[in-house]
């Protein structure tokens, strides 16, 4: 029998075949009418959504390359002011589609180059001539390809530039050095570049032994399957390592046909090293089989897996590095790959080892070595090895005028504080050109996309707008943003500028009462707090994270009611912090709890505020010794939250040079960390 209990149906065991006889007989409908239901739930979405809604599931529908839903919301999304944009993802997800099942539509194609006839010179072109490269790329059309790649203006995809890079290898059989370098040192594995790589290993153009460095890329960045395919696209290597060796390469290298090529051996530690880096570490210690450049590539990415793992042995294992590199002489070892060389010189920058940091940057790739970041350690290498002062001189000065972290740090080393040049007494203004950008097509759009909530989209139709604008042109544009209250694109665009700047534009200062009146409540520096805002929201109010952290301190609901809980704040709602008072008053409680808790060590905060505050307090506790603010910014294991503390700490500043009028030391602001146990019991979030 049938009964219904708390809402459901219970079917008797007795009358169970009765029940599903009776369910069968209901379900038989007929076909014709359940046919018109489904097909005509596509013309029922599209009448029933909003143009805004409807644009937003139609980009996400090309996110998730979903054509079927595309073409359930197009007619609605198509009334929104932004319709150009439905119209190229109908073309891109089909495009999409095509080179992933290898089955070319030139029809399709021939629709998109009618489309850019269309639509010249915008972003969306653009964009659809950068997917027309990678169709053609994997077809091999390479006239196609070639011709594409000469009006390409955002030149952003690197499996887009790895394509050019391989017609360019079909046209003269070779690359230059710089280029061929970059395949090799890379981290990249999109799928014109894994192409590149097969092509110049299968035609000989570059030996296999050279991907070593790529092949520990792979390993290091958890691909493992892009090692094997450096492996498989060579038969002098794919012979000699089976997949029993992949899985168990500590068995592997003790393999007679392994051993028999020094390669192979090398590649195999790799591997091994992405499995168990301190048992790599151990049976590495007494290897005789591996030649020095193999060598030195896994003591490398021993270290660099270690750093990243923040171990307090990392340094020991940089050390061991540079004593293989020192070991070889001076042509055993070619560049170490790019994402691990960084990371083992940050393993010698734990340990304060400058012997091992010289010897390690020296190894780095060319592009590396010409990064501010790695120059200021080289020149701190340098001064603290005791080399002559113009030495260390004229390395802290290639940088020391750059705007940024390391430009000031350079620039304190050399005995000049953070400062900035007087400001202009000419008020920027919009000139012909300017004007005709402010009033433009692109700029127009932006603002669309940020009512919207897609800010991603809405500043790379202001950047398309704003390129090749001179500096005069970018700051009277960065005025007119700011005067529209647009005071992320007034900073982006003011920071464009190459000789004339206009740091008043650069280091905006809105809402600058109550964020001052706030940050003095809470005891704290209003220069910091105005560095960490620009680094959170640009200033923009009501900006809501994809996350949903929200407002000018980007504070995330549950931080928030934490915040207010402490603070005793009666009928709390989530809404007040999209409003300026209320954001700035909780973000800045919650800072100056982060800060107490961390020794008032602004770089410590910093962390906690971005990856919260055990994070921190984990990696404090790691290092072998006292270190500087900067070795412990630089030695961050998450890229985001290294980039952010060393941002907000720069802004602060510049920050506070325009508050005081005083120069400012950025080493001061960083400090000192000392290492102390992790054990600290908190509720902070």
């Amino acid at each position: 029998m049938l009964e219904v209990y708390r809402g459901q149906i219970k079917v008797g065991r007795l009358n169970l075949r009765l029940f599903l006889l009776v369910a069968s007989l209901c379900l038989l409908v007929p076909v014709a009418a359940h046919a018109q239901t489904r097909q005509s739930t596509p013309r029922a979405v599209q009448q029933e959504l909003a143009p805004a809604d409807a644009f937003k599931q139609a980009r996400s529908a090309m996110q998730g390359n979903d054509g079927v839903r595309l073409a359930q919301v197009r007619n609605a999304a198509r009334q929104h002011p932004l319709a150009m944009y439905v119209d190229y993802w109908t073309l891109r997800i089909p495009l999409v589609q095509s080179a992933r099942s290898q089955q070319r539509d030139v029809e399709l194609e021939d629709r998109a180059a009618n489309f850019m006839l269309q639509h010249p010179s915008t972003v969306y072109t653009d964009l659809l001539r950068r997917d027309l490269m990678l169709v053609a790329g994997r077809f091999g059309d390479w006239p196609k390809l070639e011709a594409l790649n000469q009006n390409w203006v955002l030149q952003d995809d690197k499996s887009a530039l790895c394509y050019a890079q391989l017609l360019k290898l079909k046209k003269t059989s070779r690359l230059e050095p710089d280029s061929q370098e970059a395949v090799l040192l890379s981290a990249n594995f999109s799928e014109g570049c894994n192409a590149l790589t097969e092509t110049l290993i299968q035609t000989g153009a570059v030996p296999v032994n050279e991907f070593l460095p790529r092949a520990a890329t792979a390993v290091f960045a958890g691909s493992v399957s892009a090692a094997r395919s450096i492996a498989n696209a060579s038969p002098t290597w794919a012979d000699k390592i089976s997949d029993s060796h992949w899985a168990r390469p500590a068995l592997g290298v003790t393999s007679a046909v392994v051993r028999a090529d020094k390669d192979v051996l090398a590649l195999l530690y790799l591997r091994w090293a992405g499995m168990d880096v301190d048992a790599t570490a151990q049976n590495l210690r007494t290897e005789t089989g591996l030649n020095p450049n193999g060598r030195a590539i896994v003591w490398a990415q021993v270290a660099a897996l270690s750093a990243r793992k923040t171990q307090n042995v990392a340094h020991e294992y940089a050390a061991e590095l540079a004593k293989a590199i020192s070991g070889a002489g001076p042509k055993g070892v070619k560049a170490l790959p790019d994402e691990v060389g960084a990371w083992a010189l940050r393993a010698a920058l734990r340990g304060r080892d400058w012997k091992s940091v010289q010897t390690i940057e020296a190894t780095l790739g060319t592009e590396l070595r010409r990064d501010a970041t790695w120059i200021y350690w080289r020149g701190k290498a340098q001064r603290e090895l005791g080399a002559p002062k113009e030495q260390w001189e004229k390395t802290f000065g290639l940088i020391s005028a750059q705007y940024g972290f390391y430009g000031q740090l350079a620039a304190e080393e050399l005995g000049q504080l953070t400062s900035l040049s007087a400001p202009s007494t000419e008020t920027a203004k919009l000139d012909a050109t300017a004007q005709a950008v402010v009033s433009g097509p692109s700029v127009k759009r932006a603002p669309q996309f940020y009512e919207l909530g897609l800010r991603f989209e809405g500043n790379r139709e202001w950047n398309w707008a704003i390129r090749g604008l001179t500096d005069p042109q970018l700051n009277a544009v960065a005025r007119w943003a700011d005067q529209q209250k647009l005071f992320d694109r007034a900073i982006s665009t003011a920071e464009r500028t190459t000789v004339q700047h206009d740091y008043p534009m650069r280091f905006l200062t809105p809402f600058s009462q109550p964020l001052t009146a706030s940050a003095k409540n809470h005891g704290l520096d209003p220069a910091l707090v105005f560095g960490l805002i620009r680094q959170e929201s640009r200033f923009l109010a009501e900006v809501k994270s994809s996350v949903g952290a929200t407002g000018l301190m980007q504070l995330m609901p549950g931080t928030a009611r934490w915040v207010a809980k402490k603070m005793g704040v009666a009928n709390f709602e989530l809404e007040q912090m999209s409003q300026v008072e209320p954001n700035l008053e909780f973000g800045s409680f919650y800072f100056r709890t982060v800060l107490d808790n961390l020794d008032g060590n602004a770089a410590m905060a910093a962390a906690a505020y971005n990856a919260g505050p055990g994070r921190p307090r984990q990696w404090r506790s790691t290092f072998p010794g006292k270190v500087e603010g900067a070795i412990f910014a630089e030695t961050i294991p998450f890229h985001e939250t290294r980039d952010y503390v060393k941002k907000v700490l720069s802004n602060a500043a510049y920050y506070g040079v325009l508050l005081t009028g005083q120069p400012q030391s950025l080493k001061a602001r960083l400090g000192e960390i000392v290492p102390k146990t992790a054990a600290v019991v908190s509720d902070i979030p």
